[in-house]
């Protein structure tokens, strides 16, 4: 799933225009975005990350970039999905 500040109907926009197979959940109050410390509240959006995390809640793998650009690949994302899973 993703998560941002917009609200909910931009992110079901943004969903549908590309195609995407994945949930996005608005958290326009920051609460998860601040509890998972990728805030950038001067901005008052969320710094581009990908999280991997664990059935029972815990963070096996994270990856914060400066942009929106700078993404690891699926196959990196996959590759510690798997290992992340028992």
């Amino acid at each position: 799933m993703g998560i941002s500040t917009d609200d909910g109907d931009d992110g079901r926009a943004l969903r549908r225009r590309l195609e995407l197979p994945f949930a996005l959940l608005s958290d326009p109050g920051r609460t998860v975005i601040d509890a998972y410390g990728v805030s950038d509240a001067d901005a008052g959006i969320a710094v581009p990350a990908v999280f991997v995390i664990r059935a029972d809640g815990t963070i096996h793998w994270r990856y914060l970039s400066g942009t929106k650009a700078d993404r690891p690949s699926p196959a990196d994302i996959l590759q510690h999905v798997r290992q992340a899973i028992p």
